[in-house]
């Protein structure tokens, strides 16, 4: 039915152009309204994608009243929207996947290829979609049903804006009806219901040039729709009211569950870590004898790379069970790159040397001298990147490209790059390797760890803000390229000096109490600081620590922070109040190795936290910086 719109004294003395139909995208045929679409940087940038051009218009009208969101771009199929992508950049895409030429699925993959922090909400027709689930699979952030309310909409664009899945809850609203209806103006439907009544349809009627049924049919039609509309969205309310009590007992049963699985990681990781420090710290302890045969050392040295290659896989397993649980956090500090970058070629050194492989380190220009970092997890995206690279590359060379450039104030993008000229890698691989438990190439090669490096690496590169991108071809070898947001920051402080060769030290002779309540670890410890000349105590808990430091009167105490019945922190902090024994050093040795257990452990009071299965050589550097001892280096290499 045509739709005549009533004269206003803009249109005096003009004539009125008649409307324009709706054929293509809402930049060419709406770019004159008050949605229209923009740039500002300051809201939700917004992509909408669907071949029903009444679809966007309605998402246009819906987002222009919200101030915290803006419409950049919109597309009438995949091709359209990967096009737009590129050009706009936008925070969130809305996407439809019934589309003709190029779909919603293949857009979706082809956008998180090259995009892979790109969000995406599927806007679907059915709550069982098989197609919306192999999105989801394909990288989109969750789906919303066609007929969700307004402002199940806008509170999905806001929650995967801030991070999180959305997936679709009941709606009995389709979102155009929803659009119409807010379109109206109280005073609009009154009218609507006086033209009902019979009062103007003859003159409506003569307007127009169409019967006076006519004309009733219409207005009774889209007064039932709008009447049913008010229905549905009382009982739509009702159940909200029903679903927030729900929704907070969710909340809660899912904040019990992150506590279960953060005590979870605690024990596995103390009840896996504990029997391979016996293991590692006694064939360390052993390799120090000056009196071993070859074959013993080999023996020993075999003993300490398997031992190194499971504790490897136990934290591959460990780090990936505290990435989906959400318990990864960040510890930055001040990291000087030279040196922590020279500490991972001189580990990966080693391994290539075993291949017979070039190892090439290229330092570019830019890279500032210290930035603030999470040690431990830039570490492990290099080795886990490296360790790659070696495995699958049988000759030739691997390199480790480093360098920055400015973006801002104090500033950087530290850029790392890993290539190598090994198997590489068929394209359709590249879409699996960072997947979970998912490992490509020949199966001997597949057998050497257990799939979890590139998931790890992408999620801890993620988790510090920035991106890894992949490239390969099969036969010639693959390129790794990480960049993350750094800020630039002081020098950081050297840590104390390991002497390998050192197995005693200069002075008096001191006291070191060992707390452990596994036996085999006080056993380790104590013949360790035996052989350096520690004259030791032992005690099997908390409790007993107290008492024994009361009469063995220590220098120094090591100490196991799981323990039962007291365990290491509540021990330290019962010694931090007693005025007679604050001042004695504690140094947690402990099997939990997650940062917020760092974190209690210094809030405790105590001085220094190494994790298990421990170095000896980085335990007896920090002894001899705790009580400034000077190490007798037995075997020292000559200038």
């Amino acid at each position: 039915m045509a739709r005549a719109r009533r004269a206003t004294s803009a249109d005096r003395g003009s004539t009125v152009a008649p409307q324009r139909p709706f054929h293509g995208p809402l930049q060419e045929d709406f770019a004159q309204r008050d949605w229209r679409m923009t740039d500002d940087l300051t809201r939700i940038r917004i992509l909408c994608v669907d071949d029903h051009p009444i679809v966007r218009q309605g998402i246009a009208t819906l987002l222009s009243v919200e101030p915290d969101m803006a419409l950049v771009a919109d597309a009438a199929d995949g091709r359209e929207a990967i096009q737009q992508f590129r050009s706009h950049r936008p925070d969130v895409t809305l996407m439809d996947l019934q589309m003709p030429g190029m779909g919603g699925l293949d857009a979706i993959g082809t956008i998180r290829a090259e995009f892979p922090d790109a969000q995406i909400i599927v806007l679907t027709t059915y709550a069982d979609d098989a197609q919306a689930q192999r999105a989801l699979q394909a990288g989109a952030c969750g789906y919303l049903l066609k007929n969700a309310l307004h402002k199940e909409l806008l509170a999905a664009i806001r929650a995967v804006r801030s991070g999180r899945r959305v997936l679709p809850s009941e709606g009995s609203l389709e979102l155009a009806g929803q659009i119409t209806h807010d379109a109206l103006s109280p005073g609009e439907i009154s009218l609507l219901r006086f033209i009902a009544q019979g009062n103007a349809c003859p003159a409506i009627a003569r307007a127009l040039g169409l019967s006076e049924e006519t004309v009733e049919g219409q207005v009774h039609g889209i007064l039932s729709k709008l009447d049913a509309q008010d229905h549905a969205q009382t009982e739509t309310a009702q159940l909200h009211r029903g679903m927030v009590q729900t929704e907070r007992d969710a909340r809660h049963a899912a904040e019990a569950a992150n506590r279960a699985k953060s005590e979870f990681l605690v024990s596995m990781s103390h009840e896996l870590r504990t029997p391979l420090n016996g293991v590692l710290g006694y064939a360390q302890l052993l390799s120090r004898d000056q009196g071993l045969s070859p074959r013993q050392a080999r023996g020993l040295d075999v003993i300490q790379q398997s031992g190194k290659h499971l504790l490897g896989l136990i934290n591959d397993i460990l780090d990936l069970a505290r990435i989906e649980a959400g318990r990864t956090e960040l510890n930055l500090e001040p990291v000087t790159l030279s040196d922590f970058l020279q500490e991972v070629v001189n580990l990966m050194q080693v391994k290539a040397d075993e291949k017979h492989l070039a190892f090439v380190f290229d330092a570019g220009e830019g890279l500032p001298e210290a930035v603030l970092a999470d040690k431990r997890q830039l570490r492990q995206v290099l080795l886990n990147l490296l360790g790659n690279a070696i495995k699958f590359t049988d000759q030739g060379t691997v390199t480790l490209h480093a360098g920055a450039r400015p973006t801002g104030a104090a500033q950087v993008l530290l850029q790392l790059d890993v290539e190598d000229t090994g198997v590489g890698m068929h394209a359709h691989e590249l879409e699996r390797i960072f997947e979970p438990f998912e490992q490509v190439g020949d199966a001997q090669r597949r057998s050497g760890g257990t799939g979890l490096g590139l998931t790890i690496t992408r999620a801890l590169v993620k988790d510090m803000g920035g991106q890894v991108q992949v490239s390969s071809e099969f036969g010639r070898g693959t390129r790794f390229q990480v960049e993350l947001p750094m800020t630039v920051a002081p020098p950081a402080k050297s840590g104390p000096r390991k002497v390998p060769g050192a197995v005693r030290y200069q002075g008096p002779q001191r006291r070191v109490l060992v707390v452990d309540d596994i036996a085999s670890n006080r056993a380790l410890m104590c013949d360790f600081l035996t052989n350096a000349g520690f004259e030791v105590a032992e005690a099997s808990d908390g409790g007993q620590m107290l008492q024994t430091t009361r009469s063995f009167r220590p220098d120094l105490i090591l100490m196991d922070s799981v323990m039962q019945p007291v365990d290491g922190l509540e021990a330290t902090r019962r010694l931090r109040r007693d005025a007679d024994l604050a001042g004695v050093p504690v140094i947690a040795i402990s099997a939990a190795a997650t940062t917020e257990h760092r974190a209690a452990c210094l809030q405790a009071g105590v001085n220094v936290v190494l994790v298990k299965p421990v170095s000896l050589d980085t335990l007896q550097a920090h002894i001899g910086e705790q009580l400034g001892l000077q190490w007798i280096e037995l075997n020292p290499v000559a200038d």
